[in-house]
């Protein structure tokens, strides 16, 4: 069993891990394979990075959506203060 350190620009929090590697096929068109190996000789290096990256900036997604929401509901609620205390 292969392990590794993540390269800095992939860590997250600081933390670096030791992670048993897993060998999977990946079938991806003739062109694409050629533009990685155009930018890296080393493709599985490559598509490592790559997943990990969108892994890494889906999840931050979900975050900011929360974090959207949260700002519109206290928004709605300031304004729904304002109503009630108008009605009083």
């Amino acid at each position: 069993m292969r392990c590794f350190k993540a390269p800095d620009s992939l860590r997250t929090d600081a933390i670096l891990a030791n992670l048993a590697l897993m060998s999977i096929p990946v079938n991806l068109p003739e062109e694409l394979v050629a533009q990685i190996d155009e930018i890296n000789a080393d493709r599985a290096s490559f598509i490592e990075e790559a997943v990990r990256r969108l892994v890494r900036d889906s999840r931050g997604t979900g975050r900011d959506e929360v974090d959207r929401i949260n700002a519109l509901a206290d928004e709605l609620n300031r304004e729904a203060e304002d109503v009630l205390e108008y009605q009083d």
